[in-house]
């Protein structure tokens, strides 16, 4: 009788346990998911800057620090308006070029702590200037703890 007892009150006891780290080891984990963003326009790299693809810039003075405004006249010519205090940007910026470059095909999943950043680089034909291709993508800040992973097709 203190047998069985002893058995059921261990059974409970792991069940519980069972049920505890379950319920944490989802919340911390998430469930991997597609992650919305939008795209930055109208901004450049300032001269002398690097970025890594995989680097997350979080504060403005950061942001400033590596672009600059490429604004222009007309519908669409002004900077993406990007709000740090909710969101944070991830840059992909590739080496200078002087063939015509674009990056295409992005996709970002992952959860709050890990994103995976895939993207696609096309080069087309050779052109008389060199240009250096960017894209920046604004992320939820609900992401801004993730390690970033880096997949280019």
């Amino acid at each position: 009788m203190k047998r069985s007892r002893f058995s059921m009150i261990l059974g409970i006891a792991l069940l519980c346990i069972w049920v505890f780290t379950s319920c944490c080891c989802y919340k911390t984990t998430g469930k991997i998911q597609k992650v919305d963003y939008k795209e930055a326009y109208n901004y450049f790299l300032n001269q002398g800057q690097e970025r890594a693809v995989s680097s997350k810039i979080t504060t403005q003075k950061e942001f400033d620090r590596c672009f600059g405004m490429a604004a222009f006249m007309g519908k669409g010519g002004n900077p993406t308006v990007i709000n740090f205090k909710k969101e944070f940007v991830i840059p992909i910026v590739l080496p200078e070029t002087d063939k015509d470059t674009d990056i295409l095909d992005i996709s970002l999943e992952g959860n709050e702590r890990e994103l995976k950043l895939i993207y696609r680089v096309k080069e087309g034909e050779q052109q008389g200037f060199f240009i250096q291709p960017i894209k920046l993508l604004i992320v939820d800040n609900a992401y801004k703890q993730a390690q970033i992973t880096v997949y280019k097709l």
